[in-house]
């Protein structure tokens, strides 16, 4: 009996073209992400903690970073 032959080059042309799929939808995901957080997140807010703030509440940080803040 004949057997067939594995056409080789169809199944690599497969596989190219399904991770190209898979990272341009990756690309994609990470872009609108980016794009819903920055529209999401507020210009100017009154809850934004300031580094100094941070220090004071820190009970490890050093003293002498507390009275400087």
């Amino acid at each position: 009996m004949l057997q067939r032959k594995r056409i080789a080059t169809r199944n690599t042309d497969m596989t190219a073209l399904i991770l190209t799929a898979v990272a341009v939808a990756a690309a994609a995901n990470i872009s609108l992400v980016a794009f819903v957080a920055d529209r999401l997140t507020p210009t100017t807010s009154t809850s934004t903690v300031t580094a100094g703030e941070l220090v004071l509440v820190n009970d490890n940080a050093p003293e002498a970073l507390k009275l400087a803040a």
